[in-house]
């Protein structure tokens, strides 16, 4: 007997948003998943079709009474509706529709400073497990490489489902015929910390980071920074003026509706945020009063990466 381990799986039912029906029938969403069914929830006010050419549907109501295909339903009744066959159900009612789960999977790898995450997702672009490690240091990038593959081989070992392809998202100038990574370095978050941080032997920087400045990062730098660290403000400081600077020339040349900030950097919230957007404002020609440019944060947050990563290996 297998046991299948729902816990490798991002918990869907919470956080699955209902999609409506048409004609305001009701409304149905992804409840959960494993390698060998997928579980849906139909909340029915109305009628709903559907025909699946490549699995089974088995519908179990919880509740409410209809019909389904012109048989009378109640609460507690069960249908099978074979692969190919069209159902239709019409009534108020909930129900659980499981089928085979015949989705494709693939791989997304965020390969970032101080760690990696690697995603899979669904060929609908849902992340459905996540499994992170940090990235080593003084390490030769085989090294790196392995520390990639052994997530993807961990992610497919707990959640069974056989992985399409796997696609890599890496900083830095990459050379997208080849696949190869030219050059990467976050001089953003390696060197100014470290150099502020040698001119202040009583910043907090050296505590959060156990004393060994190669551990400084841009989280630690915003934590110390909430924490009134003169350092941290300097580093900051600098760090947003640059940030700006190039944010403002984008807005300068083209001056599109919005810009669309991403990456780990924006989950500092407004202490990042706020300080960037009133030196944009500055530096805009004309000023903002007439047409105005939005900053705001990825909604994808911080599994864009994995995201586009993913992507690319679906493409």
């Amino acid at each position: 007997m297998e046991v299948i381990n729902f816990k490798a799986f991002n918990d869907e039912t919470n956080g699955s948003e209902y999609e409506k029906l048409s004609a305001n029938n009701g409304e149905i969403r992804n409840l959960t998943a494993c390698k060998y069914f997928r579980i849906r929830a139909l909340k029915l006010n109305g009628k709903y079709s559907e025909k699946n050419d490549k699995t089974f549907t088995a519908i179990d109501f919880v509740s409410g009474s209809g019909e389904i295909n012109g048989k009378k339903f109640v609460s507690g009744d069960s249908f099978f509706i074979p692969c190919g066959e069209e159902f239709t159900v019409s009534g108020n009612a909930t129900a659980i529709l499981t089928t085979e789960n015949t989705l494709k999977y693939y791989a997304g790898i965020d390969l970032g400073g101080t760690g990696i995450k690697c995603g899979i997702v669904d060929e609908n672009g849902k992340i459905v497990a996540i499994k992170k490690c940090p990235t080593r240091k003084g390490v030769e990038a085989k090294d790196v490489l392995l520390d990639m593959a052994n997530l993807v081989k961990d992610l497919q070992k707990e959640t069974g489902f056989t992985i399409e392809g796997v696609g890599v998202g890496c900083p830095g100038l990459i050379d997208t015929e080849k696949g190869n990574v030219v050059y990467s370095k976050n001089l953003a978050w390696k060197n100014v910390p470290q150099k502020a941080m040698d001119g202040d032997k009583e910043s907090l920087l050296w505590k959060l980071t156990d004393g060994n400045k190669e551990n400084v990062n841009g989280k630690i730098v915003f934590d110390a920074l909430r924490e009134g660290d003169k350092t941290a403000e300097k580093v900051v400081k600098k760090y947003t003026e640059y940030l700006a600077a190039g944010v403002t020339n984008v807005i300068n040349a083209f001056h599109p509706q919005a810009i669309v900030l991403g990456g780990g950097i924006c989950a500092a919230g407004d202490v990042f945020l706020t300080p960037l957007k009133r030196k944009v404002n500055r530096g805009i020609f004309g000023g903002t009063k007439f047409a105005p440019v939005e900053i705001v944060v990825a909604s994808l947050g911080n599994d864009a990466g994995i995201y586009g990563a993913a992507a690319l290996a679906m493409n």
